[in-house]
């Protein structure tokens, strides 16, 4: 458990998670808790502590609520997030063999976790590529989809979390 809470110059930013300066591999997934029960506590710990023999490098949960929990006037198309907490797995492939460990491992904390989950997901930590409803409510995603066929019609901006044109979508 680490506490690094302080105020810090604008540069500082890039090493509040400690994340490598320089760009490193990397395999990760998340997900948006309800609730953290201490049964969800006891899967967490066992799938991510020292005896786990998870090949993941980092597991976390992060608090979330707040400012982030309150819908925001002019806050964009998700101005707010309906979750608890947030649940994040991060490994670095750097073999062929460690990649398919890594995203298994991730596969795993996924379905463990599964009793405690939120809709939607934290577009942030949004690490595999999936389509934004799979992150974002339905009414975020039809003013996204409004957005992109009125801006980009011939679908040229892609990521890696694509916004459906389909007005059934």
């Amino acid at each position: 458990m680490m506490n690094t809470f302080d105020q810090v110059p604008p540069a500082a930013l890039c090493r509040i998670h400690m994340d490598p300066e320089q760009p490193v591999p990397g395999l990760g997934h998340h997900r948006v808790l309800r609730e953290l029960p201490d049964e969800a506590i006891k899967v967490f710990a066992s799938m991510s502590g020292p005896d786990s023999g998870t090949p993941l490098l980092l597991t976390e949960i992060r608090q979330l609520g707040g400012a982030l929990a309150r819908p925001a006037e002019n806050g964009g198309a998700l101005s707010h997030l309906d979750a608890g907490f947030a649940m994040f797995g991060i490994g670095m492939p750097m073999t062929p063999e460690l990649g398919q460990a890594i995203e298994g491992q991730l596969d795993r904390f996924d379905e463990a976790m599964a009793p405690w989950v939120a809709d939607g997901g934290y577009f942030n930590f949004a690490e595999r590529p999936c389509d934004a409803d799979a992150i974002l409510p339905p009414e975020v995603c039809a003013q996204l989809a409004d957005a992109k066929r009125k801006w980009d019609p011939d679908s040229r901006i892609i990521g890696s979390h694509a916004v459906s044109l389909d007005p059934a979508a």
